[in-house]
């Protein structure tokens, strides 16, 4: 595998300036193929060096998280520069994130995880989904490595950008830097169905539906979800293939 090209952005150039060197010292394996300090330039320099990884200051996240979902090109991992603990890291799993001030070690750390998620991708791709004692699971990437879920118990995803969440029926839930497009194909598309562009659900949690123009669905956990016009005879045609209909 060539080197993995990084890029990354802080208004704090000295912040710069302190992880360019340390990336460029102690991870030969990364290329920091440019640096910035001004929000301005993230849209440019995303579309030119197409980066498999951005640091990024948590400040500037969601500008990277929108540009992303209006283009969904390419994909890349997320480092987020935080100063503490932040809500939106403890929150969910699956977010990698880096403290300030750096430290050798820790920057060590999740590029060893980050290199070897990727090593992962280009060489095992297919194996997304796999099957075990005819049981469907999903593997998805977290922090220390993968984790192996089980379909049956995946209630719902949810795009957030260039991020998905991932929602189940125990009440736990991650969140995954990839777009949920990146998903579709991997889940069984007789259970599954795309019911808005925000939202793919497991029709087996589906409880209710309540008419309207495209209307709304009622899952187990009591959430409400809107189903898109367009979506509508689709959800409706899914649904009746797997539950007893007396319309």
């Amino acid at each position: 595998m060539n080197r993995i090209p990084v890029l990354v952005i802080d208004e704090d150039k000295s912040a710069v300036d302190i992880l360019v060197h340390s990336l460029r010292s102690n991870c030969s394996d990364f290329d920091v193929v440019a640096s910035s300090t001004s929000v301005d330039e993230i849209e440019g320099l995303l579309d030119f060096y197409r980066p498999h990884i951005v640091f990024i200051d948590f400040r500037l996240a969601k500008k990277i998280h929108f540009n992303q979902s209006e283009r969904n090109e390419f994909l890349f991992e997320t480092v987020v520069l935080i100063k503490s603990d932040d809500l939106l890291v403890n929150n969910f799993f699956g977010l990698h994130y880096i403290k300030k001030p750096f430290r050798s070690d820790e920057l060590i750390e999740i590029t060893l995880r980050l290199k070897n998620k990727f090593l992962f991708y280009f060489t095992e791709q297919s194996n997304t989904l796999i099957t075990k004692e005819n049981d469907l699971r999903l593997m998805l990437p977290d922090t220390l490595g993968f984790k192996l879920v089980n379909i049956d118990d995946l209630v719902r995803c949810e795009a957030d950008g260039c991020y998905t969440k991932f929602y189940f029926n125990n009440g736990k839930r991650m969140i995954i830097s990839k777009p949920l497009s990146n998903f579709i194909d991997q889940l069984p598309r007789d259970v599954f169905c795309r019911v808005h562009s925000k939202h793919l659900v497991n029709l087996n949690f589906v409880q209710e539906y309540i008419k309207g123009r495209g209307g709304k669905i009622r899952l187990q956990d009591d959430t409400h979800i809107d189903v898109s016009e367009r979506k509508k005879k689709e959800f409706i045609e899914k649904l009746k293939k797997i539950a007893y209909s007396l319309s």
